[in-house]
């Protein structure tokens, strides 16, 4: 696993937001990053999907060049996979998005090789990033194995990946999980834990361009110290709809779903 040597420094108690799934939403990432700088929170890891499902891949990459570590997503790498123009885990409707993705890409080469250094997991401070799964076989599992509050998924994953603390997306769901079990949060504006600094956690954000937990409102969460706050914030929803109305690439579906929270 990658050592992330950008946050090596992150013991000196500045917090830290960890974002995901943005999925080239342009609006609900600038209302996180706008929070964010309220809060006066400047570190940023975001873990991964910047692209995929959403109409603005170009200007939400160009806002991750930021952040202080970008982790490789399934739907990122999917623009570089030779497997691309067969990727099974994807629907029809979410390929095509893919392939439009990729397309668009290359008008911008620089933020091509951006995202092609992006690490597929790393670590640092006693904490481990990735997309998807913590403890997989290898990097492509790690994007697109799903961590899911299933006690018996759940568990092994717990109990081995290499960390206190591991930060995972691919759900769209905030979750906080230990040793015993991994539970999904409140849909709330603002839920606060204190880490025991002796138990090891799995940790979510939850999405910030998708989510799925019928809360349409990004989420995203910051760790101070032992205190771990997760975060609701509203965005204008309805231009990203249009947005994706009025591109005849995408199945309308994408919009509807932006507005449900699923």
């Amino acid at each position: 696993m990658k050592e992330v040597r950008s946050v090596q420094q992150m013991a000196d108690g500045k917090p830290i937001a960890f974002i995901a799934d943005v999925h080239a939403n342009l609006e609900a990432l600038k209302a996180v990053i706008s929070a964010l700088n309220i809060l006066g929170v400047k570190r940023i890891i975001n873990l991964g999907d910047l692209v995929g499902y959403g109409p603005d891949p170009i200007p939400c990459i160009e806002a991750a060049r930021r952040f202080s570590v970008n982790i490789m997503g399934n739907h990122d790498w999917a623009l570089f996979d030779p497997e691309r123009h067969t990727v099974t885990w994807a629907s029809a409707s979410a390929q095509r998005i893919i392939f439009w993705t990729a397309r668009e890409m290359k008008k911008r080469t620089d933020l091509l090789k951006f995202v092609r250094a992006f690490p597929k997991s790393g670590q640092a401070g006693g904490m481990v990033f990735t997309h998807g799964c913590p403890v997989a076989n290898n990097n492509r599992a790690r994007m697109n194995t799903y961590v899911y509050p299933d006690p018996e998924k759940y568990l092994p994953v717990a109990m081995l990946f290499d960390g206190r603390l591991a930060f995972v997306g691919h759900t769209h769901l905030p979750m906080v999980g230990d040793a015993n079990g991994m539970v999904m949060l409140p849909a709330g504006t603002r839920w606060e834990m204190e880490l025991d600094p002796l138990r090891r956690y799995i940790i979510n954000p939850g999405s910030v361009g998708q989510p799925r937990d019928h809360n349409p409102r990004p989420s995203f969460c910051i760790l101070d110290g032992n205190q771990c706050s997760f975060y609701r914030v509203d965005y204008d929803v309805r231009t990203t709809m249009q947005k994706i109305l009025a591109n005849r690439v995408f199945n309308p579906a994408y919009a509807a779903r932006l507005r449900a929270g699923r």
